[in-house]
């Protein structure tokens, strides 16, 4: 019997079988194909993957190191550089290959066969293929997020759960790929309603592909195309399609003796699509769970140790995601004219910064925004809405399912916000209680004010206020879909 089984042969998986088989578990790794493999990925491999690595990587497998990003949107660009590198960009295929190389110098025992089930028993795990079974005391699933054997402890996804990737490899001269990108990313962020479209340079070829959320995604294949001619690139080239999990969702990611990492377990950044550092990291998590810890107690101690480590980031993300969502265009446009946004993300992408920490900073700029936007349409507000809102406070306090309150006050003057008051709102005009998925749901609507009834209707939201004056003002300010999302402000 085994010490461990590992599925997939990516980096988690890697990962998982290198750090337990240095500590002389005896590790058996399944993977479906035979490495070197085609792998649809970007390749940029931020610099924090490195500093949890015990060894260094080959110069040759590091194409180009990458200091700063491009930001596009609607004819305009920012550019954004840090005094550090950034990202390594590398092929996957030969990164995955060193890699499992790595496991496999270190003990483990590589097998190219394809893992069809597994079923968990008192004392061991039992791995079915199609030509015998294993059996192990424990088994990481690291079969990536293509793949239907996490089902065996995970639910389903819906396609608000993850997202889809259309990439392509295009040939090009060294010095036309330094001409044209330097040492910086390309980033376009008007290709679709989210995610964006991205242009990598690496040795001897460009990485070229559209990114965004299966929910919101439609004619891909039209869209990169389209993308494809947009740039530059008017060539028939060869399109992979994966998927990609939004991370920060509350999934199940281990049961007794199963643990899930990379992107089975869906840890991959919601905003950037970014998953090799949580591969990597969860892999390694995975292993010490197994290495240090009671048989009984594995499942809790790794979802534990992935909460602490990135698994709170990576929900700050997600909150963050949601209420910039129904701005973007607003955000987006912000964006291109300020240098210290691009700046401050930087450094959330150099892991200098936390997404609560960005979140924190950015959140005022969008709340202003909101208000400017709620200025510039206030003379479309029915007259009578005017003179109901008139010169006053309106004061709101919101109760969220979990407990926590959030108090706000917005001063209007003649029908516009003139600012924000936090706290110390002791006599609340309107007083909100919600659920938090309700308010993602208010969020992401095009019609806040409509989705605001549909909730109240449904349960999800509920409003106490002084009068029918005070409702209407509240729908009038919800027009501008600002006040929900203020309220929100406090899930970071």
């Amino acid at each position: 019997m085994h010490d461990l089984i590992v599925i997939g042969g990516g980096p988690a998986g890697s990962s998982a079988a290198l750090t337990a088989a240095k500590a002389g578990l005896y590790v058996l790794l399944l993977e479906k194909e035979s490495f070197p493999r085609y792998k649809p990925c970007g390749g940029a491999l931020s610099n924090r993957s490195f500093s949890d690595l015990d060894f260094r990587l080959p110069e040759e497998l590091c194409e180009r190191a990458i200091t700063g990003a491009r930001v596009h949107f609607h004819n305009k660009m920012i550019e954004g550089h840090s005094r550090d590198p950034l990202f390594s960009l590398v092929t996957r295929s030969e990164f995955d290959k060193f890699l499992l190389q790595k496991a496999n110098d270190a003990g483990c025992n590589t097998v190219t066969m394809r893992a069809e089930g597994y079923l968990e028993k008192e004392d061991h795990v039992e791995v079915i293929t199609k030509r015998k079974k294993f059996k192990s005391r424990f088994l990481v699933d690291a079969s990536g997020c293509q793949s239907r054997l996490r089902y065996c402890i995970q639910d389903g996804a819906n396609k608000s759960q993850y997202g889809i990737s259309v990439v392509t490899e295009i040939e090009d001269d060294d010095a036309k790929i330094q001409e044209r990108l330097h040492n910086s990313l390309d980033f376009y962020f008007d290709v679709g309603s989210t995610g964006y479209g991205w242009i990598f340079p690496h040795k001897g070829y460009y990485s070229v592909g559209i990114w965004g959320q299966a929910s919101n995604l439609n004619s891909l294949r039209t869209n990169m195309q389209n993308f494809l001619a947009r740039v530059g690139f008017r060539g028939r080239y060869r399109l992979h399609g994966h998927k990609i999990p939004l991370g920060g969702i509350n999934r199940r990611i281990a049961r007794g003796r199963i643990i899930l990492a990379g992107d089975s377990a869906g840890f991959a950044d919601p905003i950037t699509g970014e998953g090799i550092y949580y591969a990597l990291r969860s892999g390694q998590i995975a292993a010490q769970a197994i290495l240090e810890q009671d048989p009984s107690d594995v499942s809790r101690i790794y979802e534990e140790m992935c909460k602490k480590d990135f698994g709170q980031d990576l929900e700050n993300a997600l909150h963050l995601l949601h209420s910039l969502n129904g701005s973007r265009e607003m955000c987006l446009s912000a964006l291109v004219e300020r240098d210290d946004i691009i700046n401050n993300y930087i450094d959330v992408m150099a892991a200098k910064k936390t997404y609560k920490a960005f979140a924190d900073w950015i959140l005022p700029i969008i709340i202003h925004i909101y208000i400017d936007n709620f200025n510039k349409r206030a003379n479309k507000i029915p007259k009578f809405i005017k003179v109901l809102i008139g010169r006053e406070r309106i004061n709101f306090k919101m109760i969220h399912n979990d407990g926590s309150v959030r108090r706000t006050g917005l001063y209007f003057e003649k029908d516009r916000i003139a600012k924000v008051i936090e706290g110390g709102l002791k006599n609340p005009t309107i007083v909100m209680a919600a659920t938090q998925d309700a308010i993602i749901r208010i969020q992401r609507s095009s019609n806040p004010i409509a989705a605001m009834k549909r909730e109240r209707q449904n349960g999800g939201v509920s409003i106490k206020a002084k009068s029918i004056g005070t409702e209407i003002k509240l729908n009038a300010v919800l027009s501008a879909a600002g006040v929900v999302r203020l309220l929100n402000h406090n899930f970071f």
